[in-house]
């Protein structure tokens, strides 16, 4: 991600992500857990952030390595999973690294890349060469979940910035 906005080396976006309203109130976690539950780990969430999904998942007894570009998330996501109960802390592993280029030396049933954090990846080979990470990482029959955001021009255009729609949540639709 080498062109982040700011994402990567402006501690504020950490300070400020979990209270913006769009963020805080993404109605996306019971899905990723579910999913989670299902496959039962490990899990492996591109652009974990401050931790919104990863905690969630390993509150519910399933490892999940948690993977971000920028330091500041992953202090802010280390405050917080340092207030978890330790069964919680230690089915998290926080790693700073690059999502589009990785290697963990491990397999997963589950890769998850939530709340359009595919997105910082501008150009088609950084996208490729994410999805080449995720692919040499998905354990043989693995499942990996992509979010993200159609920017179709009459939804851009209404008035209703940081409303989402859950029909966007279920699978088909």
């Amino acid at each position: 991600m080498t062109r982040n906005g700011g994402y990567q080396s402006d501690p504020f976006m950490a300070e400020i992500y979990d209270h913006i309203p769009p963020y805080h109130n993404h109605p996306d976690i019971d899905f990723y857990l579910e999913v989670a539950r299902e496959l039962g780990g490990p899990v492996l969430e591109l652009g974990c952030g401050t931790g919104r999904i990863c905690m969630p998942i390993a509150r519910a007894g399933v490892d999940i390595v948690g993977l971000d570009l920028s330091e500041h998330m992953l202090d802010t996501c280390r405050g917080k999973l340092s207030k978890e109960p330790h069964a919680g802390q230690d089915r998290v592993r926080l790693i700073r690294d690059d999502m589009q280029d990785f290697n963990l030396d491990q397999d997963f049933s589950l890769v998850i890349t939530p709340f359009r954090s595919f997105q910082h990846l501008l150009t088609v080979e950084d996208q490729l060469a994410c999805l080449d990470s995720v692919r040499r990482h998905l354990a043989e029959g693995g499942t990996s979940i992509l979010d993200i955001f159609n920017p179709a021009i009459d939804r851009l255009t209404e008035d209703n910035l940081g409303v989402e729609c859950e029909d966007r949540l279920i699978p088909g639709n």
